[in-house]
C-alpha cells in the first residue's frame, strides 16, 4: 500500500514537469516520442525525457558534447534541468576525458555566467551552474542548471541552452549543427537596434544617428571598448576619475535626457526617457558583467562637477561631428 501511494505521489508531482517538457514539442502529447530518453551510447533511459538542442564532437574524436534539456520522471523534486553533458566515446578513457571536460568548463565558466546574466537581465547565474555527482555510462555533466518553477521552458531553458551551445562551439572551433531556438521563437531585433529605436519619437524626431555618433566618439576615446567577437556590445571603461558605475549611469542619463530626448522637443510628458533594459543589454561594466538594476538610479550619487564633465564631453563630440 505504501509503495503504491509513493508511486502515485511521484506521478502526481511529475505531471507539471512533463507538461512543461511537452511545450518543447508544441504541447503535443502525440509527439512525446521525440523526448525519448536515449544516451549517445544507445542505452535507453525510459525514466528520462530529453530534448537535444545540439551535439558537438571534439576535433580529436574522443568526446561529444550534448546540449540538452532533461527531466527524470522518477525524481520530480529535482525538476527540469539543462546544460552540457559530456560523453566519452567507446575506445577512450572516461577518466582522462573527464579531466578535459573539467578544464574546458573551467575556461568557460566566467564567460557562461556573464553572457547568461546579460541575456536574462534580472537573473543571476553565478551560483546556478551546478556540478554532477556521477559518471555513469561514460557520461559527465560539465554543469547543469535547474529550471525554476516560474521560468518558461522555451524562453529560458531553450534560449539558454542554445546560448551555451554557441559559446562552446566557438571555444572548440566547431560549427553548430542546428538552430533549434529559431524553430521556437520569432526572429528578434538586436538589442542595439532596439536601443536605436528608443532614440526616436514618432512624428517628432529621430535622433538614432546622433546616438550612433556619440557612441563612435566614446569608442574612439576609449571610454567604451567594443567586446571582442560580439556585434555592437561594449564595456564601459570610463575616463580618469570618471570610471565608476555611477559615472556610466550619469553618462547614459545625460545622453538621453539632454540630447536624445531634450525637454523642449518632448511631446509626451509620460515618455520613458532612458531605456535602461536595452542599455543594460548593450553595455557591460569594465569586467564584462551585466550592470545590475540599480544602475538606473546611480547617477544621483554624482556631484555637479562630474555631471558637467559628461555634459561637456558629449557637447564637444556633437560639435566636432558637425564640423567633420
Amino acid at each position: 500500500m505504501n509503495y503504491d501511494f509513493n508511486t502515485w505521489l511521484i506521478a502526481e508531482a511529475s505531471k507539471p514537469h512533463e507538461s512543461k517538457m511537452l511545450q518543447l514539442v508544441g504541447g503535443d502529447e502525440t509527439r512525446r516520442a521525440e523526448l525519448t530518453g536515449r544516451l549517445l551510447s544507445g542505452i535507453e533511459k525510459p525514466d528520462l525525457l530529453m530534448y537535444h538542442v545540439d551535439v558537438l564532437h571534439s576535433h580529436d574524436g574522443h568526446r561529444a558534447y550534448e546540449f540538452l534539456i532533461e527531466y527524470c520522471t522518477n525524481d520530480p523534486s529535482v525538476g527540469i534541468y539543462y546544460g552540457c553533458r559530456g560523453f566519452t566515446k567507446k575506445q577512450y578513457s572516461h577518466t582522462k576525458e573527464i579531466q578535459q571536460f573539467r578544464r574546458e568548463f573551467a575556461e568557460l565558466k566566467d564567460e557562461l555566467i556573464q553572457k547568461l546574466n546579460r541575456k536574462f537581465l534580472g537573473k543571476d547565474f553565478t551560483y546556478r551552474l551546478l556540478p554532477t555527482d556521477n559518471t555513469d555510462s561514460k557520461t559527465y555533466w560539465l554543469f547543469w542548471i535547474q529550471l525554476q518553477p516560474d521560468e518558461d521552458i522555451n524562453g529560458v531553458a531553450l534560449t539558454a541552452t542554445t546560448l551555451i551551445r554557441d559559446i562552446f562551439a566557438k571555444h572548440l572551433g566547431i560549427t553548430p549543427n542546428s538552430s533549434q531556438e529559431s524553430e521556437k521563437q520569432s526572429p528578434t531585433i538586436s538589442f542595439y537596434d532596439q536601443l536605436l529605436r528608443k532614440c526616436v519619437s514618432p512624428s517628432a524626431y529621430d535622433h538614432s544617428q546622433m546616438f550612433a555618433t556619440i557612441i563612435r566618439y566614446l569608442e574612439a576615446d576609449g571610454i567604451i571598448v567594443r567586446e571582442v567577437d560580439e556585434t555592437n556590445v561594449w564595456r564601459f571603461m570610463g575616463a580618469t576619475k570618471h570610471a565608476s558605475n555611477a559615472d556610466f549611469s550619469r553618462l547614459m542619463h545625460i545622453i538621453f535626457t539632454k540630447y536624445i530626448h531634450p525637454e523642449d522637443l518632448r511631446l509626451d510628458d509620460n515618455m520613458k526617457l532612458v531605456p535602461w533594459t536595452q542599455i543594460r543589454s548593450v553595455f557591460m561594466d569594465k569586467n564584462g558583467n551585466a550592470f545590475k538594476n540599480e544602475i538606473r538610479t546611480q547617477y544621483q550619487r554624482l556631484n555637479e562637477s562630474k555631471e558637467a564633465f559628461w555634459i561637456e564631453k558629449i557637447y564637444n563630440y556633437l560639435k566636432t561631428s558637425l564640423q567633420d
